[in-house]
């Protein structure tokens, strides 16, 4: 992806607006392309397992639960006593 906005920049730079543009459509459809097959994934798990769109977001906390939690300056006296 990177080597294709490259090229692309380079023939804008070079004036070379023929070939930028067949680019331009090529890059912009690649991404229309996978934005759609992502949305094909999402639509499927609604209709056929029943999956809410809105509850595979991903929660700050719930991400936070899967690590260690750390203790706190009152825990640690009360360890040592």
């Amino acid at each position: 992806m990177a080597e294709d906005i490259d090229n692309f920049l380079n023939n804008v730079t070079n004036k070379n607006f023929s070939d930028a543009g067949k680019q331009f459509a090529d890059m912009i459809n690649a991404r229309l392309a996978d934005r759609l097959e992502s949305h094909k994934t999402v639509i499927a798990n609604q209709v056929y397992n029943g999956i809410d769109p809105n509850e595979e977001d991903v929660d700050l906390d719930d991400e936070a639960e899967g690590q260690p939690e750390e203790e706190s300056e009152e825990e640690v006296a009360d360890e040592d006593v």
